[in-house]
């Protein structure tokens, strides 16, 4: 074994003895009970994009075959665009490989355009690694305390002078929490608002809509077909200007192949699937209501204000130990840990969907239950 690999069998090895080692899962496994896809609505579940799949396998090209800018950009690309942009009432939009490039490329390029930019200390990954970058510009940037109007007031009033952009999310993926509507509200009247709604869209509201959007002031709203729409790709809703800066500046759009025209083409049926499965959402809210009231009344530490629910636990060992015992019992859910949520916030990440059945969260409360009673200092205790 050479030197580097040696070392990486060390760090390896160290992230396991703190409990935070990472393994690939098993996604083939038959789960009694799944709490860990993102599949909301049950779209994959159900196949019901397949259709469309076949369909567009036999007109369209199944890979992307260069960036956009070069030969990728096809018709369906620019019908997908069109309709994201009609069907969320923005002026324009513009698609992606993922959520995650999405979200990369813009913050790495925002920099350029504000003298401060203003995030949620629990916006995603791609967040945070977009604004590391140094793409031109120099604007300051500063985290708030997650969902603390207070402290994002304060920062605001600091940094008042200057060109502001404010970033979060509507629905929090790890603690399940929606965004404050006060910090949108002061973020669009004083400012420029980047709100990313992949968990939200298609998933909290009638019709599929965005829960802020561009009636509650979002500037841009960035997307993904990778959850509730059951596809792949990501999106970014804005302006026509903004539209043609990504364009130009956007080093995750302009080096990347493209998203493949069949997909594009399945993109545009998953608007108009999504947006007519109203059943199914009010299905979701409904479990998601009561899972949360039934974990409150039990004692347990949990958030969450839609489909995902976070259940703290007091240790990364101990969260590892309740999902492998939750996991032996053929319930599917992670357990989320450092550098993912601060070390005082290891959680149970509960990732409700629509095929799931009462009886199904009724197996998972009487599981937890059972472990909290042989292992009570698994989880943390409910903060009153």
């Amino acid at each position: 074994m050479k030197i580097i690999e040696e070392r990486a069998r060390k760090v390896c090895g160290e992230l396991e003895a703190a409990g935070v080692f990472r393994r690939i899962s098993d996604s083939e496994t038959r789960w009694k009970v799944n709490l860990a896809s993102n599949d909301y609505l049950g779209v994959v579940h159900k196949g019901l994009l397949k259709p469309s799949l076949a369909r567009s396998a036999r007109l369209c090209a199944t890979g992307g075959s260069s960036s956009r800018l070069v030969f990728g950009t096809s018709m369906y690309h620019r019908l997908l665009e069109e309709k994201l942009a009609s069907h969320f009432g923005y002026e324009a939009a513009l698609v992606f490989t993922s959520g995650f490039m999405a979200n990369y490329g813009l913050c790495s390029v925002l920099k350029e355009l504000a003298d401060v930019v203003l995030i949620d200390k629990r916006v995603h990954a791609s967040v945070v690694d977009g604004l590391m970058q140094t793409m031109g510009g120099k604007a300051e940037v500063r985290s708030y305390k997650h969902n603390d109007v207070r402290h994002y007031s304060r920062l605001c009033s600091k940094h008042g002078a200057g060109e502001t952009i404010t970033i979060t999310e509507s629905l929090f993926s790890m603690t399940g929490r929606l965004c404050d509507p006060d910090i949108i509200h002061r973020a669009a009247g004083h400012g420029f608002l980047v709100v990313d709604e992949a968990h939200s869209l298609g998933a909290c509201r009638p019709g599929g809509t965005a829960v802020f959007g561009r009636a509650k002031g979002a500037d841009i709203t960035i997307g993904t077909f990778g959850k509730a729409y059951g596809c792949a790709g990501g999106f970014i809703l804005c302006s026509e200007s903004m539209r043609q800066f990504l364009v130009n500046r956007c080093r995750s759009f302009i080096f990347t192949t493209a998203l493949p025209e069949v997909y594009a083409a399945v993109g545009i049926d998953a608007i108009d699937l999504v947006s007519g499965m109203d059943e199914e959402r009010e299905k979701l809210a409904g479990l998601a209501r009561s899972l949360s009231n039934a974990l409150q009344c039990e004692g347990f530490r949990s958030t969450g204000d839609a489909h995902i629910i976070a259940i703290y636990c007091c240790s990364a060992q101990a969260a590892v130990k309740v999902s492998g015992m939750l996991r032996d019992a053929g319930i599917a859910l992670y357990a989320v840990r450092p550098p993912t949520v601060p070390p005082q916030e290891i959680l149970l990440r509960v990732s409700l969907n629509a095929f799931l059945e009462p009886e199904d969260i009724d197996y998972f409360l009487d599981r937890l239950l059972e472990i909290r009673s042989a292992f009570p200092g698994c989880f943390s205790s409910r903060i009153t």
